[in-house]
């Protein structure tokens, strides 16, 4: 069995991964080196441009119902108006902690996040001199085990493929087809169907839906941001209404960062999404199937490139997807697509809430996993990553051809044929995540995948097509564009209200996908969300007969988490550590433990995506829910006993977060501050 094993290890390479080469250690929690803080805006006068640090966005934060499952988010009338920021490369090693000797050891980074909070006098933003209200490390999950891999057998991908001619590029003509070529086909142990089966009736329906609705002029034309790897400026089936001039590199810099894409030697994941989401047209001969239409799911809306990670969707910084998302709030954008998902962060929550209040519908892949034949062990999380788990963003699972949910296998006996391994272990094993269906309710659809159509550019083939579209990094799109298609038959009854830029448009086009889902024979909550994309249903359902209400704000963490955060009696365990306080309802202590438990919440959040134990501590505690009324206390105390257990073995929690547990910050205080207050509340 070993052999095999190894075997599926190789294979699992050819996903177009690259190695994080810039993390600087090597778990799969990712530091960049940089913090991202957030201020008062009444505060910036005070900055200086000599700071180097990159302004990410800025949010008007407002109040918003109490969500379910979460608490509301207190947020003081002073500091509604904060601007968020990144510092530059900090290094760990060379902070003093208030020993009065620079650090032997790197200390963990959101260590370094707490102190900065906490202590008087500033380290990280010793050069601007501004007590940050909010300020995070920005993290990043990879799983290296499967990139080191990923990396070394990554050219097996493309050895098959055939160059090319070049096709000639189209521009703003609809009617223009291009001549491609086939350089990958489906893959053999998932179902499919002819070229191009998921735009069809019984299916997405995109096609129809696309053909029922007219094209509009560019004054009304809907705007679609993508946020991925990138685009490829020379691929034949480039979206037909591309925006280069508002396309933005968030990598190298932000919204001000002009982007003109890149050709490269094999095809990018942002080129293969972006031909999903509104690739053009196409004339594929493929034997008795021939195909003569569009590539992508939306020929009319107006599409952007935001360019939020350099290689992998796997490997992303949240701070370049917060930036993103914030840019695209304030750019007129009217719906994001984002095939990508890892961490959460304060800041990523925060863009987030702007973009839905300021009326820009938001959908996120819910993320991809892979499963060892026979054993069920996995290599990635299997439940769904944010920012798709955020409920003011959709997630998009997968569902195939089958009507199957895109997380279960698709078959058992075809591992019989151990010789095939080679060309469908990775298939096989790839698999798109899903669940907790308090999740998914409310929060989530799903698409189809795999065996997608998608372009396939790359510096040998501009012309190329591929049959063998995976993940639910292509289920999203199509929601995406659905979206942007009911925006643009919709969007004069939504004007007419008054309500294009705010929240009621974002909900009302969730609303209509809700309606609208189809819901097939093995449908659940945990699998599809509310059901699965259904593009001439959806055109049908009209603004007007939609009840909306606005979603609660965003949090991280669920109700539970901010329970047992509760438990801890922070206020108090703060009020031992630092000095000038007058008592324990001091408001500047309530202003404070409120902003370090929105920090702990995050950290918490992280901790239990990077640790599969504690993934189970999260899920037994939902299960709880279940048991006998007078068993669920007991059940959920003792699930909380555990995820404390967990966190205090973990290797990347930090060593505040294990202290407030124990209920003992005074001795982390003695490590990272110079002193502690000695208040004593007996």
């Amino acid at each position: 069995m070993m052999p095999r094993i190894v075997l599926l290890i190789a294979t699992l390479a050819r996903t177009g991964y690259a190695i994080a080469e810039d993390c600087p250690t090597d778990s799969n929690y990712c530091f960049s080196g940089k913090f991202v803080y957030a201020i008062a805006a009444s505060q910036i006068t005070t900055l200086t441009d000599a700071s180097g640090h990159t302004y990410l966005f800025r949010s008007l934060a407002k109040k918003s119902p109490a969500a379910s499952g979460a608490r509301e988010i207190p947020i003081d009338d002073a500091d509604t108006d904060l601007v968020w920021r990144r510092t530059s490369n900090i290094n760990l090693k060379t902070l003093n902690f208030g020993s009065g000797e620079t650090s032997k050891d790197e200390i963990k980074p959101w260590d370094a996040a707490y102190r900065e909070l906490l202590s008087p006098s500033p380290i990280i933003l010793s050069d601007i001199a501004v007590k940050p209200r909010l300020i995070e490390p920005d993290i990043s999950y990879v799983n290296r085990r499967f990139e080191k891999r990923a990396a070394k057998l990554e050219s097996r991908r493309n050895s098959s493929k055939q160059a090319g001619a070049s096709g000639a590029r189209a521009s703003g003509a609809l009617a223009a087809q291009t001549e491609a070529t086939i350089v990958d086909y489906p893959s053999k142990v998932w179902p499919s169907r002819e070229t191009g089966w998921h735009r069809d009736d019984g299916y997405t329906g995109l096609a129809e839906a696309i053909k029922a609705i007219a094209d509009v002029g560019d004054a009304s034309r809907v705007t679609i941001a993508h946020l991925d790897t990138g685009y490829d400026p020379n691929d034949s089936f480039i979206p037909t209404f591309f925006d280069q001039k508002r396309s933005r590199d968030f990598t190298s810099g932000g919204c001000d960062t002009p982007y003109t894409g890149e050709s490269k030697d094999k095809p990018t994941h942002g080129a293969r999404t972006l031909s999903t989401l509104a690739g053009g047209k196409a004339r594929i001969d493929n034997g008795d199937d021939n195909y003569f239409d569009f590539i992508g799911s939306n020929p009319y809306a107006r599409v952007i490139s935001y360019k939020i990670a350099k290689n992998s969707v796997v490997h992303f910084w949240p701070s370049e997807m917060s930036a993103a998302i914030g840019c695209a709030a304030d750019s007129g954008v009217d719906v994001i697509t984002i095939s990508a998902g890892g961490f959460p962060s304060l800041a990523q929550r925060t863009a987030v809430n702007k973009a839905y209040s300021q009326g820009v519908a938001m959908f996120a892949a819910t993320g991809d996993f892979f499963v060892f034949p026979f054993t069920g062990f996995t290599i990635t999380p299997s439940t769904v990553a944010f920012p798709a788990r955020y409920n003011r963003v959709i997630g998009v699972a997968g569902i195939t051809e089958k009507k199957k949910s895109y997380g279960k296998a698709p078959c058992y006996f075809c591992l019989l044929k151990f010789w095939q391994w080679g060309d469908t272990l990775l298939s096989w094993s790839m698999r798109g995540s899903y669940g907790p269906a308090s999740v998914m309710k409310d929060s989530a659809v799903a698409a189809y995948a795999p065996n997608v159509l998608h372009s396939s550019p790359s510096n040998s083939t501009n012309n190329a097509v591929a049959l063998d579209g995976s993940g639910t990094s292509h289920s999203t799109p199509q929601v995406a564009a659905a979206a942007a298609l009911w925006l643009q038959l919709n969007r004069p009854e939504i004007e007419g209200v008054g309500a294009w830029n705010d929240w009621q448009k974002t909900e009302s086009v969730y609303q209509a996908l809700f309606e609208s889902g189809y819901r097939p024979d093995q449908y659940s909550v945990k699998h599809m969300g509310e059901g699965v994309l259904d593009a001439k249903q959806l055109i049908n359902t009209k603004f007007g007969t939609l009840e909306i209400e606005e979603r609660a704000e965003a949090t991280i963490g669920v109700r539970w988490i901010w329970d047992l955060i509760d438990s801890w009696n922070l206020g108090k365990l703060l009020f031992n550590l630092i000095p000038g306080f007058e008592n324990l309802d001091d408001p500047r202590l309530k202003k404070l433990s409120d902003s370090v438990e929105e920090m702990i919440a995050t950290e918490i959040q992280q901790v239990i995506f990077e640790s599969k134990s504690a993934q189970k501590s999260l899920d037994k505690h939902v299960n709880c829910a279940s048991s006998r009324a007078q068993n669920q206390s007991d059940c959920e105390k003792t699930v909380s006993d555990q995820l404390k257990n967990e966190i205090i073995d973990s290797d990347v929690a930090s060593e505040f977060l294990k202290s407030v547990i124990r209920e003992d910050l005074n001795t982390w205080g003695e490590t990272h501050l110079k002193t502690a207050s000695g208040h004593s509340t007996t």
